[in-house]
């Protein structure tokens, strides 16, 4: 699009990934358990871009439509705490608290306005640090197995080569299945 044409601009949307996620707990007494978390998730977006000028880095180009960009994709291990006020019941509650690292790429512009002299936004080395907040419950199909729902917040602490600190606050609802290591453990004792 030449710079002196005025285009059209297509409002953004901000859609929410793929999530996934992975719980490793062992319950260090009857109400508390212990250990660690693997997820994975994403945030994509459709929107128009700015980009440099080829030959002169005073004209800037839009993109003439809007097109899907992935601008945050991270994969984080954590530390799991969990507190069960009602175990070994069918129903049973948590809350969980999860804390560590976090590894991430995407698309980031350095500041509020785009750099004219970096022909990419994608972003290079992003790390940072997680802590998050969950409620849930876990349904007991039997003795072994059972169905896990769980409503969280994270905070993400990131910094990459384009810039020095960003916060990403988020929520998530899971739903998945769990299995029972000890009840299965046990059975296989017993034979």
């Amino acid at each position: 699009v030449n710079p002196s044409f005025r285009g059209f601009y297509f409002q953004p949307s901000y859609n929410p990934g793929m999530a996934r996620q992975f719980d490793f707990e062992y319950g260090w007494k009857d109400k508390i358990g212990f250990g660690f978390t693997v997820m994975q998730n994403s945030l994509e977006a459709v929107r128009q871009d700015v980009i440099a000028g080829p030959v002169s880095y005073n004209k800037e180009y839009v993109d003439l439509s809007p097109r899907k960009r992935t601008l945050y994709k991270g994969n984080s291990m954590t530390f799991l705490a969990t507190f069960h006020p009602l175990p070994k019941t069918f129903f049973d509650p948590y809350v969980a608290f999860r804390a560590g690292i976090v590894g991430f790429t995407g698309e980031a512009h350095s500041g509020v306005f785009p750099d004219r002299y970096a022909y990419t936004n994608k972003v290079n080395n992003g790390i940072g640090g997680i802590v998050g907040l969950a409620g849930g419950l876990n349904m007991y199909f039997g003795r072994y197995t059972g169905l896990k729902t769980e409503v969280a917040y994270y905070n993400e602490y990131l910094k990459a080569d384009q810039f020095s600190t960003r916060t990403l606050n988020s929520y998530q609802a899971m739903i998945g299945f769990f299995l029972n290591f000890s009840n299965i453990q046990s059975r296989l004792e017993e034979q």
